[in-house]
Order: C-alpha cells, then sequence, then structure tokens
C-alpha cells in the first residue's frame, strides 16, 4: 500500500488543486490505518517538497506532518512544523491548538507537592490558544507569594471564553487539593464616566 502511496505523490506533488488535497488524505490515513506515522511523514514531506510556499493547502499539510511528528516522539520536531503551520490562515486555528497541548504536556507538574510563586515565570501556565497569543502571559509584579502574579490581558466580549491550561503527569498518585486564586482586574475607565467597566 506504502509504494502505491508514493507512486501516487511522485505524479501529483507539483499539480496541486485536488491531487495534493488526496495525496494529503493518503498520509492521514497511512497513520491511521497501518498505525506508521513514519510513513506518513515521509507522504507530507514529499509533498510539501512539491508544494510553493502560497498554496493554500500547505498549512494544513504542515498541519498534520506535525501531528505525525508527535505520533512517531519527535516533539521537538512537532512544535516547529506546527509553529509553522500557524503562520497560514487555514491552518491557524488547529495548529495553535495543538500546540498548546504540547507546550502543555512538555511542562507537565511531574512531582508533587507543586507550588507556583512565579518568580521564574510561568511554567506550567499554558496561555488558551483560541484567543491571544502565547506570549500574552507573563509574570509581573504583584500581590503573589513570591511578589509575583500571572498576568494576560483579555477584552472582554460576550460569548466569547478565554483560559489557562496546565497538565498534571503524576504517575497515576491521587490528587487531594488543588488552589488556585485568580482576580479580573479592569484596565480602562468608561469614557466620560470615571467609572470602570
Amino acid at each position: 500500500m506504502i509504494g502505491l502511496i508514493w507512486v501516487a505523490i511522485l505524479g501529483v506533488a507539483s499539480a496541486g488543486g485536488p491531487e495534493v488535497w488526496a495525496s494529503q488524505y493518503d498520509g492521514r490515513l497511512s497513520q491511521a490505518m497501518d498505525r506508521d506515522p513514519k510513513a506518513a511523514i515521509s507522504i507530507y514531506e514529499t509533498l510539501l517538497g512539491g508544494m510553493p510556499e502560497e498554496d493554500p493547502l500547505r498549512g494544513e499539510v504542515l498541519y498534520w506532518l506535525g501531528r505525525s511528528r508527535w505520533s512517531a516522539g519527535d516533539a521537538a520536531g512537532a512544535m516547529e512544523t506546527l509553529t509553522t503551520a500557524s503562520t497560514y490562515p487555514r491552518s491557524r486555528a488547529l495548529a495553535h491548538a495543538l500546540l498548546g497541548r504540547l507546550v502543555a504536556l512538555d511542562t507537565a507538574v511531574d512531582s508533587l507537592p507543586f507550588a507556583q510563586d512565579f518568580r521564574k515565570g510561568t511554567v506550567p501556565l499554558v496561555r488558551g490558544w483560541g484567543r491571544g497569543k502565547s506570549t500574552d502571559l507573563r509574570a509581573i509584579d504583584g500581590p503573589g507569594p513570591g511578589g509575583k502574579v500571572a498576568a494576560w490581558r483579555l477584552s472582554v466580549r460576550e460569548g466569547e471564553d478565554d483560559f489557562l491550561t496546565f497538565a498534571m503527569d503524576t504517575d497515576a498518585r491521587p490528587i487531594q487539593r488543588l488552589r488556585m486564586s485568580m482576580m479580573a482586574r479592569p484596565a480602562h475607565p468608561v469614557c466620560g464616566r470615571g467609572t470602570q467597566r
């Protein structure tokens, strides 16, 4: 089956359009059915080699290549590929979401008890990927235990959620208590009234 896929890719990689789309799905099928992410990686890399930078499907192929690299155990390669995929409009949301999850897994809390005072940054917290950028989250001076707090700016809009996430890899040890303290502070006064929203 892999040999047939290779023949198809070599014949259409530079053709663009539906042929590229079909080859992309051959890669996904190869990973899903054969459980062989390395074969899927080869398919995606071959596709990308013949695909112009401005091709609208390039971002999607990069996204699936990132997923395959992660499945193959190449977390660093997956993150790099997903970062590139996130620069393409068609794959931005999916790439941001998977990249956020991979960063959370990479920085997971792996020993208990754990306390974060933000003196060394915001890890293991990861900024929600639906809005804003990962660089929005930072440690600033504040009333926290180490004199620091994690903060990010957010424009509140009805119907739009935002979140922080983190992962815990405690080797099946039970977590007895989780405590967090959060607050919101208005950033801008309402025009002409001197009150805050």
